[in-house]
């Protein structure tokens, strides 16, 4: 899942990916990092600076690699040329609690991609029967 604000903090959407069978932490982060550009090209966003919780695939984007999921970083870089510019940090999980919990809920669902633009969505409402609180 992925949330994207602008540069003063302001919600302007979010949007998550289930992908059925994926289990694999760092490629879930990975797959994250992809959801996060590909909601920046829709929201018509040139500069970004995507946070991760997962220092090696930040690592990894930033560096060369092989890996289990050198596809979904190749895809990744080739994306960033789409931009004016981007970068991509790491974050701790605290400091983007609601997207981990948009995660989450996201899990419950059958695979595909979800969009929320407007307004934020309201996690109880995305997948009541989870305990995210």
């Amino acid at each position: 899942a992925t949330i994207c604000r602008d540069k003063d903090g302001n919600y302007l959407g979010a949007s998550a990916v289930t992908i059925a069978g994926l289990a694999d932490a760092t490629s879930l982060e990975a797959h994250a990092c992809s959801e996060a550009l590909a909601l920046a090209r829709d929201l018509n966003v040139t500069h970004a600076m995507i946070a991760s919780d997962c220092l090696q695939v930040v690592k990894d984007l930033n560096g060369r690699t092989f890996s289990s999921y050198s596809l979904v970083l190749d895809e990744i870089k080739e994306s960033m040329n789409d931009f004016v510019k981007i970068s991509f940090r790491y974050e701790c999980r605290e400091a983007n609690l609601k997207a981990h919990a948009i995660a989450k809920a996201a899990s419950a669902f059958s695979s595909g991609r979800r969009l929320w633009l407007g307004t934020l969505p309201n996690i109880a409402c995305i997948a009541p029967a989870l305990n995210l609180e």
